[in-house]
């Protein structure tokens, strides 16, 4: 996928979220300045900043980290590294669930062996993270912000279970020639999806 692909869909969940929660302190704005009490209608402006803010507490350093990413976007700091994982965790603050606490979209972080992290969607599943542990990846992402924007798996010999795995986690980061190389790695005897 291109940058700005990866980057909308990683905060598209976030500007439907904005938009909503724009459109609502609109409508409370509405009916504060329709309201026939003179109070109300001088404090609607306030009313419906005090709203939107209160609404978009919680997805704050969200947008503060989406706005770091679009503006390194358009500087076009793009940088590759091979990394060893050290680990690959789930992103809680930058998640959106459900009333029942399940997580509507997974967004985690790549740990390296050298500390630096690395964001990106992941999908969780039934096979723990832990089987990327002290596998090499050739990366490639936004220098500053730790955007990851593709992958590529650098083992020798993968066996069949870490080549799906990876395929699973990472599907959106990796490219048609990637996906061509991990099937001719495990001599095309699975089917990645």
């Amino acid at each position: 996928m291109k940058p700005r692909t990866n980057a909308y869909q990683y905060f598209k969940m976030l500007l439907e979220y904005i938009l909503a929660t724009a459109l609502l302190s609109v409508l409370g704005f509405l009916c504060c300045y329709w309201n026939e009490q003179t109070i109300v209608q001088k404090n609607a402006l306030w009313f419906t900043l005090g709203l939107f803010l209160l609404l978009n507490a919680s997805k704050i350093p969200l947008t503060v980290y989406g706005l770091r990413v679009w503006t390194e976007l358009k500087k076009e700091n793009v940088s590759e590294h091979i990394i060893t994982v050290q680990s690959i965790k789930s992103e809680k603050l930058y998640n959106f669930r459900t009333r029942s606490g399940a997580v509507l979209e997974e967004k985690s972080v790549l740990l390296d062996t050298n500390g630096k992290t690395y964001h990106f969607i992941g999908e969780h599943y039934n096979h723990p993270a832990k089987m990327f542990q002290g596998e090499t990846m050739h990366i490639t992402c936004l220098e500053k912000t730790g955007f990851l924007l593709s992958v590529e798996l650098r083992s020798e010999s993968p066996n069949e279970e870490l080549v799906r795995s990876f395929y699973r986690y990472f599907f959106r980061y990796i490219s048609l020639k990637e996906r061509g190389n991990l099937q001719s790695k495990v001599r095309g005897r699975i089917r990645l999806r």
